[in-house]
């Protein structure tokens, strides 16, 4: 072929072998639940976000202080964006 520089030469070659196919479905299985144990992760401060959120919303509510009700809109608003 021609007399450019080939990709092997500059990268290496790469043969998959039977060998490999075991490694990369323990790798696979690895990330499946550590992606899981992230998801349940995020769930969690998911629902201790929605637990503070409704206890300043209460705080507030019960305060004597003069809370605009443009503030604790935004503040209820926000709860609603936590999945």
């Amino acid at each position: 072929m021609g007399g450019g520089i080939c990709p092997s030469q500059i990268f290496g070659s790469f043969n998959l072998q039977f060998g490999d196919i075991s490694t990369s479905t323990n790798c696979v299985q690895e990330i499946k639940i550590e992606v899981q144990e992230l998801k349940s992760q995020i769930e969690t401060k998911n629902g201790n976000m929605k637990t503070m959120v409704a206890l300043l919303v209460q705080l507030l509510q019960n305060s004597s202080m003069s809370i605009p009700l443009e503030l604790l809109d935004v503040i209820v608003s926000f709860s609603y964006y936590i999945p």
